[in-house]
């Protein structure tokens, strides 16, 4: 199954890496549904989340690519080339958030009329994953992340570069933080604690007088009271 013969669109794409043969392609779409027991009868449901859309795609880039079905011969040979397959695995590598380590050749000293040649290697520089649009058989994704990437090789891989990747469609928001300086307003002074207490009123000791009776009321009128 070549992309040629069943690609919508004229060319497949993982952000910016172009894919001449696409072998095989998954579009999954899924809900999780929740499911609550009861005491008899059958469990219910109460909510459904969607999750995020996964694609998941193997492909197949050579030195020697096919000629697209532009009938542009031209652009056929432009697109050959030895290191294709180089930059291919350096874009992919840059998609999932890795490098590929770089070796280079150190001429040393000459040793009983030999030379010897070492080799560095550079470190591998740890990136953040890139969030890109993907170009497939069937639709376009936009927002894509891949959560994962296999390059398998064997004895009939040649000059070509052979991979599975799968990737999950993701949300983002954005956050403002606004700072507000109290102090602009008090002619750059921090307000002081006390000032912002209530203030209270000392009402002195207060004191409650029970009721009388009616005998003790005559009483006191007898004594003058």
């Amino acid at each position: 199954m070549l992309n040629i013969l069943t690609n919508r669109h004229d060319q497949s794409k993982i952000g910016s890496l172009v894919v001449e043969v696409i072998t095989e392609e998954n579009h999954e779409y899924k809900n999780d549904v929740t499911m609550y027991p009861v005491e008899a009868g059958f469990e219910i449901t109460d909510h459904v989340h969607r999750n995020p859309e996964e694609y998941t795609m193997t492909g197949i880039i050579s030195d020697t690519p096919l000629p697209q079905n532009t009938g542009n011969l031209t652009e056929f040979i432009k697109g050959m080339g030895e290191n294709r397959t180089q930059v291919a695995l350096e874009k992919l590598l840059s998609i999932v958030g890795r490098t590929l380590p770089k070796q280079e050749k150190n001429l040393g000293v000459e040793e009983r009329g030999l030379t010897t040649t070492d080799t560095l290697i550079t470190p591998e520089r740890t990136e953040s994953p890139k969030i890109i649009d993907i170009v497939s058989g069937l639709r376009i994704y936009t927002n894509m992340i891949c959560t994962s990437l296999s390059i398998p090789r064997n004895s009939t891989t040649g000059r070509s570069l052979r991979f599975s990747a799968s990737f999950r469609k993701i949300y983002t928001i954005e956050s403002n933080i606004i700072s507000i300086d109290k102090t602009d307003d008090l002619n750059g002074k921090a307000p002081r604690v006390d000032n912002q207490a209530p203030k209270t009123k000392d009402t002195g000791v207060q004191t409650t007088s029970q009721p009388k009776s009616a005998l003790a009321s005559i009483w006191d009128g007898i004594r003058g009271r």
